[in-house]
């Protein structure tokens, strides 16, 4: 099943000719679509048949009814995915086969940017629930902070909640970093990895195995020399 099922309202294609709004039937060959749009200012052109599930500022909302509309640089995006694969992080087609060691990306920016420092108050609220209680470890992993659950012996223990939490913070102490691993399936289990980059106003989720958590830094500095080759001056 795929990360990222298809479920925007149309794929806005552009070509050296024109810009078009195409349906889904379209025979223009996807090698010369683009998908355009900003970051908080930063012009990007997307390959099309690299990017999914686009969204823009003032697209309608689920359910609603709205018309095509022609997208230009001037557009803010809200929400997209793309996948990278290592070890080069070359930018995945749509169609390409999935690997184990691909890295999903989502996109969260301009209208969908969370306010304020929400990253650090993510962190603030990680004992909400007094039947799951963190504790920070004494050693750091790979440099970052490591949160760990604290369970009572005897105690049963959800495979659901069994998470480990990792974060990196800046010199005023704001959580930029917010790392997420699942513990059940070992370094098999998935990791959710937020990061933000204030200049775009852009929050990048990641998603991939436990066993390249160490890689962590350099995930988010290839995440962002792949966004800033695709921007347009």
């Amino acid at each position: 099943m795929p990360l990222y099922p298809p479920r925007c309202n149309h794929w806005l294609l552009v070509t050296s000719v024109a810009i078009l709004v195409l349906g889904p039937t379209s025979t223009l060959a996807e090698e010369r679509a683009v998908v355009v749009g900003n970051l908080e200012g930063t012009k990007l052109a997307f390959p099309a048949n690299t990017v999914r599930n686009v969204e823009y500022d003032n697209d309608p909302g689920w359910g609603e009814v709205g018309r095509p509309t022609q997208r230009t640089f001037e557009s803010g995006i809200r929400s997209l995915g793309f996948r990278l694969q290592p070890p080069h992080f070359a930018l995945l087609k749509n169609s390409d086969g999935g690997t184990a060691s691909a890295v999903s990306i989502t996109v969260t920016a301009n209208s969908y940017y969370g306010k304020g420092p929400f990253l650090t108050r993510r962190l603030e609220v990680i004992n909400r629930d007094p039947s799951y209680l963190y504790s920070e470890a004494k050693e750091k992993f790979a440099s970052l902070r490591h949160f760990e659950l604290a369970f009572e012996p005897g105690t049963p223990q959800s495979d659901m909640r069994n998470i480990d939490v990792f974060v990196d913070t800046s010199r005023d102490g704001d959580v930029t970093t917010f790392i997420e691993c699942g513990n059940t399936r070992g370094e098999r289990s998935l990791c959710s990895h937020d990061f933000l980059v204030p200049s775009m106003k852009t929050k990048f989720t990641a998603m991939y195995r436990r066993a390249v958590l160490s890689n962590w830094r350099e995930m988010e500095v290839q995440v962002v020399r792949r966004i800033r080759e695709l921007q347009v001056d």
